[in-house]
């Protein structure tokens, strides 16, 4: 027992965050009145060794608690006066106590005793690929990653491996103090003694426009290079020089900034900022959209209704909810590779960059703005990423101005690789979403009319938040058919870091959202939520090629495979049997309880086009210029996979596939293939293949005219012969350029559609296992499930990885992942690894099981046949969060007393170990032991 407690003491000291002591001497003669835990567990010495070894929650324990539980309340009081946690550091406090109890009781029921969840056991499961498809090889096959041997030997070079010249400076971020504020001096005495800084660089030293971002309407207003006038904490004011980074850094901290006291105070808040009416105008940016119900607020609404309609058809449902609340928390991206840039000074005025970005067209144009340089003397050059997430697409401009105008400034190579507190406190992630809904349905949980109102928290400037908004009005409604649909969406503006795209940008939240309404209309008609959502599946129309969503999108009937999935994905995780599992689990086990939640996901995806060359060289070798950036979703590797198969098409069948090793894919570049856009929306690498496929196709025509001569039994490297010489030119070019992409290839419908095309949809659905520590809050994903269509992959490896670490990105931002900014000072508290957990490998779900689905219905037939998959399966990671809210909610109903018919709560993301514990009771657990202990 001391032991016990001297562990137990531990615990507590890390929950409180104060030194908690709860042993004293056997021999005290104090008893449990004294407030002593250790005193009260000696009182009750005849008790504990007279416990019934097959009692878990008999007299024995029940009395030894209540005396315990008594003194730790005593203890506790002081240590939690005035903490705006104290309930739940109570509860926890009480529940780890009831724990070391149950440990030292033992007993062969331990296992259904109050106690810890165990250590997560090794991660098994399945990757069920699709097939390879011979005549289409080497795409279909699951290649090795190309760069994936170097980046695990650690050779692979990123940004920051670039060399560095003799002159090299490195740069440090002076960031401000305070959330909004004019600044008035910039004191650098200090600094400038550090041994190594160089000089400061400013506002002033910007010889263009000091504005960080391409000059699009989309955009503004824009954020600054180095601000004048504060507009959140964190935000750039200047940048010092050193001639090493931990110089920099020094120095850069060294810097004093004396900021004027604005007239209003910061808005640091999303209640703050709709109090305030700060809102962005953008109504302007969604002309695809009809006006909100509020002038700031855009809304996608089922064809031919207006917002009344909408209102009027909740009204006449035979039942409704009314003022329903929910909440989408923000998200950092933590991608492993921090933002980097490099700027080097060439010759006449130029200057070239090696940037970690996903966009190197809007660097390049926003570097030429802040330099005042035509675009033909910025080159901005990116080899890959070490992650991006959306994380490297417009907040990648500021680093690189900033390193441009440093490059300048001093003549020499400027280096600015941001450490991971500063990137984390200056690039803001997901926007937070404030929601609130009013449903119509009937007894049955047949969704009638759905009115949804998002506002969402926007930073200091514009950013990208706005991208939000599309994905978010793409997902409103999911794969659910509603008669009656609006939602509404409006920004609010904050003195907060600018807000941008993550992973599934509004995607997720629109997901999360739509799948929260099912939950609550379960709730309140009594049914299984599985059930409800099956309802209400959208259904084709006998004979029609056009499927219509509530908002009027239109997308491809036989591409609507969500039945098939559905009743796939039940049948792999064996559901039913699951789910009575669970029932019986929860019936046996009052401190631990578990939810199974299956979850449809639909994700519509737009088709653009690129460009792309391809060289090849006349010993046989061929050099990829793609128009993507690969951030390590294997785009360069489906890439080369596509160039190697139609190139084959030169060489007679006998001759085919050409060797993969022959393909290399050079870096991206401004100067070797501009006007590429951003590589995001999970689109980039089909389009990319694409184009690339075409200007083989070219090349294959050639090469073929060439060859005609050598009849039926050639090699590639006999096919070549005869092209031409350095020294007497080429008879053929080898070198071929084209663009285009997927949408050229998709085969007309029979009539027109009623409504404009979708790119096209893609599909999935979970099933997730979760279980939730009662007495704490821990929780546990124990299983998921997945089915995902694909379409045909090009790399079924690649795509497997994109799949899980898309659920796994997911599962972060809706269990783990928890931004946080200082009331007071709009500082983010959660700027570190310290205090910003992504998922680890306990986080991973203990089985985990992906199948792809077989004889996919494609869009377009050949090699680039693929669906996205990059981003849609992180929408399957809801499953998640709903199997911990049933989980949870198990919990409150049967051990914490909760009637069946409560108020319908839901678990709003992050799933934290505080907020399951909310969701599951925190009524003193004297009075629980009580009401479990009768039972």
């Amino acid at each position: 027992l001391e032991l016990q407690v001297q562990r137990l003491s531990g615990q507590l000291t890390k929950l409180l965050g104060t030194e908690i002591s709860l042993s004293s001497s056997r021999n005290s003669a104090s008893g449990p009145g004294s407030g002593s835990f250790l005193a009260a567990a000696a009182s009750a010495g005849p008790i504990l060794a007279h416990a019934g070894s097959d009692r878990v929650v008999g007299a024995p324990l029940q009395e030894l608690a209540a005396a315990a539980l008594a003194a730790l309340s005593r203890d506790l009081a002081p240590v939690l006066a005035g903490s705006d946690r104290a309930e739940y550091l109570r509860s926890a406090a009480e529940g780890l106590l009831l724990q070391g109890l149950s440990a030292v009781l033992g007993g062969p029921r331990r296992e259904a005793g109050p106690s810890k969840l165990p250590p997560p056991a090794p991660a098994t499961g399945v990757q069920d690929i699709t097939p390879e498809v011979p005549e289409l090889l080497p795409t279909t096959r699951a290649e090795p990653k190309a760069g994936g041997a170097l980046q695990a030997e650690g050779t692979a070079v990123f940004t920051d491996d670039t060399p560095i010249r003799q002159d090299a400076l490195f740069g440090a971020l002076v960031t401000a103090t305070v959330a909004k504020g004019k600044v008035l001096s910039i004191d650098t005495s200090a600094a400038m003694r550090v041994p190594g800084a160089v000089r400061f660089v400013g506002p002033s030293d910007v010889p263009g426009v000091n504005e960080a971002r391409p000059e699009m309407p989309l955009f503004a207003p824009y954020d600054p290079v180095f601000a004048a006038e504060v507009g959140f904490h964190g935000q750039p004011v200047g940048m010092m020089l050193a001639t090493s980074a931990s110089a920099a850094n020094a120095a850069a901290r060294a810097v004093a900034v004396a900021y004027e006291k604005p007239a209003t105070p910061a808005l640091l808040t999303l209640e703050q900022a709709k109090v305030a009416g700060s809102y962005y105008l953008i109504t302007p940016l969604f002309p695809h959209l009809k006006p909100g119900s509020d002038p700031h607020s855009v809304a996608a609404l089922t064809p031919n209704m207006d917002g009344p309609a909408i209102e009027a058809a909740v009204a006449a449902a035979p039942r409704s909810i009314r003022g329903g609340r929910y909440f989408c928390p923000s998200q950092g991206h933590m991608y492993m590779e921090p933002q980097s840039a490099i700027a080097e000074p060439d010759e006449d005025g130029a200057l070239n960059l090696t940037v970690s970005t996903q966009c190197y067209d809007m660097v390049q144009e926003a570097v030429a703005r802040v330099m005042g340089l035509p675009h033909n003397k910025v080159q901005v050059r990116v080899r890959r990423l070490g992650g991006a997430f959306g994380g490297k697409v417009t907040h990648t401009c500021r680093v690189a101005a900033a390193a441009a105008v440093a490059a300048q400034a001093t003549g020499c190579q400027v280096r600015l690789a941001l450490n991971r507190n500063t990137d984390m406190a200056l690039c803001g992630g997901r926007p937070e979403y404030d929601v609130t809904y009013d449903v119509g349905f009937d007894d049955q949980g047949r969704l009638l009319a759905v009115d949804i109102k998002c506002v969402l928290l926007g930073g200091a400037y514009a950013d990208m938040t706005f991208v939000d908004i599309w994905g978010a009005a793409g997902a409103a409604d999911n794969v659910y058919a509603v008669p009656a649909f609006r939602a509404q969406w409006s920004i609010a503006r904050a003195n907060l870091p600018p807000r941008t795209t993550v992973r599934g940008p509004g995607d997720l939240e629109a997901i999360c959202i739509m799948e929260n309404i099912i939950e609550h209309v379960a709730a309140e008609c009594g049914l299984p939520p599985h059930v409800v959502r099956e309802r209400n599946f959208q259904v084709p129309a006998e004979g029609s090629e056009v499927l219509l969503s509530s908002t009027g999108k239109a997308v491809r009937a036989a591409q609507y495979t969500v039945p098939r999935i559905w009743k796939e994905v039940q049948a792999v995780a064996d559901f039913e049997a699951r789910l009575a599992a669970v029932e019986a689990h929860n019936a046996a086990h009052p401190w631990r309880k578990r939810g199974l939640s299956l979850v449809p996901a639909g994700y519509h995806v737009g088709m653009g086009k690129r460009g792309a060359i391809v060289h090849v060289y006349l010993d046989g070798s061929v050099l990829v210029v793609h128009p993507g950036c690969d951030m390590g979703q294997g785009l360069i590797t489906k890439v080369l996979q596509t160039a190697c198969y139609e190139l084959s098409k030169a060489v007679p069948e006998s001759q085919r596939p050409l060797p993969l090793s022959l393909f290399r894919a050079t870096d991206g570049s401004t100067h070797a293939l501009p006007h590429n856009s951003l590589t995001g929306g999970s689109t980039t690498t089909e389009m990319a293949c694409e184009a690339v496929r075409l200007a083989c196709a070219d090349l294959v025509k050639r090469i073929r005219e060439h060859a005609a001569h050598l009849g039926d039994s050639y090699t590639w490297q006999q096919a070549l012969s005869g092209l031409g010489s350095l020294f007497m030119g080429f008879k053929t070019p080898l070198t071929a350029h084209a663009h285009g992409g997927l949408g050229d290839l998709v085969p007309p419908l029979a009539s027109p559609p009623p409504a404009p095309l979708m790119g096209y949809a893609v599909y999935g659905a979970a099933v997730v296992e979760a279980e939730v520590d009662v007495l704490t809050g821990d929780r546990r994903i124990l299983a998921a499930d997945i089915v995902f269509d694909v379409g045909r992959s090009i790399n079924p490896a690649i795509d497997m990885g994109q799949i899980e670490g898309a659920f796994v990105y997911g599962l972060g931002a809706l269990v783990n992942e928890h931004v946080e900014h200082d009331p007071e000072t709009g500082a983010c508290t959660t700027a570190s690894t310290w205090s910003y957990k992504v998922p680890g490998a306990a986080c991973v779900p203990e089985r985990m099981s992906v199948h792809m689905l077989k004889d996919s219905p494609l869009l377009v037939q050949g090699p680039v046949s693929a669906k996205a998959c990059q981003e849609p399966p992180l929408l399957l990671a809801s499953a998640a969060l709903l199997a911990l809210q049933a989980a949870a909610r198990a919990a409150a109903v049967q051990t914490f007393g909760a009637p069946p018919d409560a108020p319908y709560v839901p678990l709003a993301a992050p799933a934290t170990v505080e907020a399951i514990k909310a969701l599951c009771g925190t009524t003193p657990l004297a009075q629980v032991l009580h009401h479990v202990g009768s039972k």
